[in-house]
């Protein structure tokens, strides 16, 4: 068994536990009233199925709607009550009727919770109405359509493929918009129709990060993720504080300047958390990584295709390569959708915790 039940990201300062579970659709954590929101990647866009044919999904027992006092143990100072058992976390649907659902997230302007489609619109989850649709702009198949969403205050940014097969990042209007609102901040050439990538999310910098799959195929053949100077198998950043992109500063040694990490095979998901940047980098054919790094660090190198998770595919030196902070194999689980970290309160058991999938 490969996976780590805890990451710890002791040069930030940080810890943070690790929980994962599989699921199909959108679905919840439910605790009490809170409702901690998972999605995962449609079929189309995953390398592989965690669940055989045949095979039923499995189902927690719902809550018991009475309670139990806590139960207690006597010691010669008195009696003293035992901690409660962890709440068990229950699946409930919260939306229905999406097709390919790859995204959801809250609309920072109004709070309202949306869920992106791989076959390009952008609906309310509560209503289903339509934010914006970009069903005409898309091309759908494979790993392509529409694959990511970001926010900057009340521009909305999009990551998708267009007619051509190649990524199109983009802004809109985050309410009331139409596809021919598009300002259009770059279009990358993508050789094959997997491994594009597709996260893109607002750093703790203000910049745009934008994670970049090697191009497709298998073992890298491309020869992507370990060129400095290709946009693919890296992790990119952009200066959008102003109408547009610009490049930011401080990009990779001796490499393009957009580009600030290298290495990377499908970075499918990313997050931030307290400044550091969670990877969920998507597997070949055995292992599935996390890693886990302060944002601010530079000239990085995540070492595929030299490694596999942790593991070489020939001889090779580590030194210098990031390591997964947790990885698992093929008999565990496939295709690593990625996460976020929870910092609510309503469970403090979760606190801290990278809920993935």
């Amino acid at each position: 068994m490969r996976t780590r039940h805890r990451i710890s990201a002791s040069g930030a300062g940080t810890t943070l536990q690790v929980r994962s579970e599989v699921a199909s659709g959108i679905r919840a954590w439910s605790i009490g009233a809170l409702r901690v929101v998972l999605i995962v990647v449609a079929l189309g866009v995953t390398s592989c199925s965690r669940q055989a044919a045949g095979e039923n999904p499995t189902t927690l027992p719902a809550p018991s709607s009475t309670s139990q006092a806590p139960s207690t143990t006597t010691t010669s100072e008195g009696t003293v009550p035992q901690a409660a058992p962890p709440v068990e976390p229950v699946l409930e649907v919260v939306g229905e009727n999406f097709q390919q659902p790859i995204w959801v997230g809250a609309r920072p302007s109004d709070g309202v919770v949306l869920v992106g489609e791989q076959t390009g619109l952008i609906r309310e989850l509560d209503t289903a109405s339509v934010v914006l649709d970009l069903s005409s702009k898309v091309l759908l198949g494979s790993e392509r359509g529409l694959l990511g969403i970001a926010f900057l205050e009340t521009r909305m940014f999009v990551n998708y493929t267009d007619e051509n097969g190649d990524t199109v990042i983009a802004e809109y209007p985050d309410r009331d918009a139409s596809a021919d609102q598009e300002r259009m901040l770059i279009r990358i050439d993508q050789p094959a129709s997997n491994h594009n990538g597709g996260g893109i999310e607002i750093g703790p910098d203000g910049l745009l990060w934008v994670g970049m799959g090697d191009g497709g195929r298998r073992d890298d053949v491309f020869r992507n993720g370990q060129d400095p100077t290709s946009v693919l198998g890296a992790m990119l950043r952009f200066d959008v504080s102003t109408p547009g992109l610009a490049v930011a500063a401080g990009g990779f040694s001796g490499g393009l300047q957009e580009i600030w990490a290298i290495g990377l095979r499908n970075p499918w998901r990313f997050t931030f958390d307290d400044g550091l940047l969670i990877v969920a980098d998507v597997g070949q054919n055995r292992i599935e990584e996390v890693s886990i790094v302060a944002s601010t660090e530079t000239d990085l190198n995540f070492g595929w295709p030299l490694l596999e998770g942790s593991d070489c595919f020939d001889s090779c030196e580590t030194d210098g390569l990031v390591l997964p902070a947790l990885e698992y194999d093929h008999g565990e689980g496939c295709s690593i959708t990625g996460g976020v970290v929870y910092r609510g309160s309503a469970i403090p058991d979760l606190i801290g915790s990278y809920l993935y999938s």
